[in-house]
């Protein structure tokens, strides 16, 4: 008779933010844990009805400050709390809402952002990447699954008759890690 926990936390606050013993009929994130807030907002940053669906902002003594060296990135998700200035604030991405029993239920994500081998990537990156190289006039990236996970990414691209696809993996290798 062992006793399983969902624990959510994304890496920019800590370890974990909400917790909750997963029975066999309900899986949740459960609720914030000790020091943690986490609300339910509209895209303009109002808090949400139980049961609407909104982006998970988490705010606590174990947000981070910040990526390092990407103040641009950093300023897009993190911020202090208007109400409570001491506070910082993450919006994670994460779409969810407040169930019937309080407990706050994961909806997916708001981005096309995807886990691949342990890497967190954000397919839009990728193309916009793409869509750089000298004769590229549109790009598209496409994460292929096979049974529910993601066993490859393809990358597409529309391109005039000066594109070289032989030259590609070079000129992406400074911007983008090799797993992406």
């Amino acid at each position: 008779p062992a006793r399983i926990y969902m624990c959510y936390g994304p890496t920019e606050t800590t370890v974990y933010a909400t917790a909750a013993e997963v029975s066999h009929s309900d899986v949740t994130l459960g609720i914030p844990l000790a020091n943690t807030r986490v609300l339910i907002c509209d895209s303009q940053h109002r808090r949400c009805l139980p049961m609407q669906e909104g982006e998970l902002i988490i705010e606590g003594e174990g947000v981070g400050t910040g990526y390092v060296r990407q103040p641009q990135r950093s300023a897009e998700v993190f911020s202090l709390n208007p109400q409570f200035p001491h506070q910082r604030q993450y919006r994670t991405g994460d779409l969810g809402r407040i169930n019937a029993l309080g407990m706050i239920e994961f909806l997916g994500r708001k981005d096309q952002q995807i886990k691949l081998n342990g890497h967190r990537l954000e397919l839009d990156e990728i193309r916009h990447h793409l869509q750089e190289l000298p004769g590229v006039r549109q790009a598209a990236v496409l994460a292929l699954t096979d049974h529910d996970q993601i066993r490859e990414l393809q990358g597409f691209v529309c391109a005039d008759r000066t594109f070289d696809a032989c030259r590609w993996r070079p000129q992406l290798a400074p911007e983008l890690p090799y797993y992406m």
